[in-house]
């Protein structure tokens, strides 16, 4: 199972709560800030659901054999748009390389970095919520306002017709 241990803050800079695009209701449209953590332990299974649903890149030398591992540092910037659209950055500070966003108990050997392009609410919820696995957070009411967050649409890419020549 997936966890993460540790006291966390969250500033949050701005955000806008409104009618949804697509006929998904009322919830954040968008939203902004910075999470951050001192201390704590990450499972390898929530690790890897981050790397394979929201493209979290994972340092090279990470043992993901250890059931849980040691953090001394989170940092991440985060920017949800009305299309469901997750940009994330890392958040350490000037003396991690950048878009770390989790680092290791020594302080300078970065676990994680951010993806680089975005990642999306629906990969945010496969993340916590994985279909062929026990559930990774108890679904609750600290889990509810996950429901109110903008989903992009299922298809992301429009096929063009092709023009005759």
């Amino acid at each position: 199972n997936g966890r993460l241990t540790g006291r966390a803050g969250v500033a949050i800079k701005s955000a806008r709560w409104g009618e949804r695009p697509g006929g998904q209701g009322v919830g954040w449209v968008e939203a902004g800030g910075t999470l951050t953590a001192s201390q704590g332990t990450i499972s390898a299974t929530l690790l890897r659901s981050l790397a394979d649903q929201m493209r979290f890149r994972l340092a090279p030398q990470l043992d993901l054999s250890r059931t849980d591992l040691a953090y001394q540092g989170l940092g991440l910037d985060f920017r949800l748009t009305e299309s469901g659209e997750i940009r994330l950055g890392g958040a350490l500070g000037n003396d991690f390389a950048p878009g770390a966003v989790l680092a290791r108990g020594d302080r300078v050997t970065p676990l994680a970095f951010a993806p680089s392009g975005s990642a999306s609410v629906r990969g945010l919820w496969n993340a916590l919520f994985p279909a062929t696995d026990d559930v990774l957070v108890p679904v609750g009411a600290e889990t509810h306002m996950l429901n109110y967050l903008p989903l992009p649409p299922t298809s992301p890419i429009a096929v063009q017709p092709l023009k005759a020549n």
